[in-house]
């Protein structure tokens, strides 16, 4: 079974790239990892491939620029770009030899879980009867949560509903988009898989599970909704104390960190880490309690 980890970077999002490819390949040895790069490749991120090629065995990894242009300039561009990868073209080169393509946010650090990450959402698929895993975000009817996992045939169906909005978004960019300013991206996809008719999850009630603990616990993988982490997002680290993002005294969180710590305390961990700027850096300390 091969299974591979995709997202999309621009800006300063490119300095997380080298700790996220780290991050997979350590947890995951046997999944890919593609990343694309919308703008061009920085001076941080060539250091940090660099790094990962020193890495003897590490894995299956590529940085791919230049695939992404063409757009128009918007807010966040790569939220909404990682949506519009499976169009027949790209899929055909980088993804039709995997069985899973699991789309993830370029800041979270992915660790290891038992059962195993494509294990928890295959098992997901089956408990929802759809082709993908993945929910409807909570008092947001027509968004979905920006994590998700897919099959092929998820993949092979989706693709003309993902070209039409690639073809619209590449002429009118963010006027594609509802007005929402909380998540467009997320209602971009949601929009890309209703109008394909592949069917949509079920969504997330808050009144449920007030924290999200149960949504994000690994272990929960057999519930009708469930969208983990399946490590911890490093961008948690710029949100507000109250909004409760970080919650190391939980134990897969804690557990988590204790993989990232390990990470970070070998020399190649540790030169990534030094490629984030001072504010991420500082983030990234208060994600992992340190």
């Amino acid at each position: 079974m091969k299974v591979c980890i995709t997202t999309v970077v621009d800006g300063g999002f490119q300095r997380y790239t080298p700790l996220f490819i780290l991050s997979v390949l350590t947890a995951y040895p046997d999944y890919s990892v593609r990343v694309f790069v919308r703008d061009d490749i920085g001076p941080e991120l060539v250091t940090g491939m660099q790094l990962l090629d020193s890495i003897e065995g590490l894995g299956d990894w590529q940085v791919i620029p230049g695939e992404l242009d063409g757009y128009p300039k918007c807010r966040r561009l790569g939220a909404f770009l990682r949506y519009l990868l499976f169009t027949r073209d790209l899929t055909a080169r980088y993804f039709s030899e995997f069985d899973y393509v699991y789309i993830t946010d370029g800041d979270l650090l992915i660790t290891r879980e038992t059962p195993p990450l494509h294990v928890q959402h295959i098992e997901h698929m089956k408990v929802i009867g759809l082709p993908y895993s993945n929910i409807i975000r909570c008092g947001t009817p027509h968004a979905l949560t920006g994590l998700l996992f897919v099959s092929q045939e998820f993949v092979q169906r989706i693709a003309p509903s993902v070209e039409r909005y690639d073809a619209e978004f590449r002429e009118k960019g963010d006027r594609v988009l509802t007005q929402s300013r909380r998540i467009p991206d997320e209602q971009l996809l949601y929009q890309i898989v209703r109008d394909s008719g592949i069917g949509l999850p079920p969504q997330h009630m808050i009144e449920d599970d007030p924290l999200q603990e149960r949504l994000s616990d690994p272990a929960s993988y057999r519930d009708r909704v469930f969208r983990p982490w399946h490590g911890l997002n490093i961008g948690a680290g710029f949100a507000k104390p109250e909004r409760n993002m970080i919650r190391l005294d939980l134990p897969y969180r804690l557990e988590s960190s204790r993989q990232i710590a390990t990470m970070i305390a070998t020399p190649t961990g540790w030169a990534c880490l030094e490629l984030l700027n001072h504010r991420q850096r500082k983030a990234f300390s208060r994600c992992i309690g340190k």
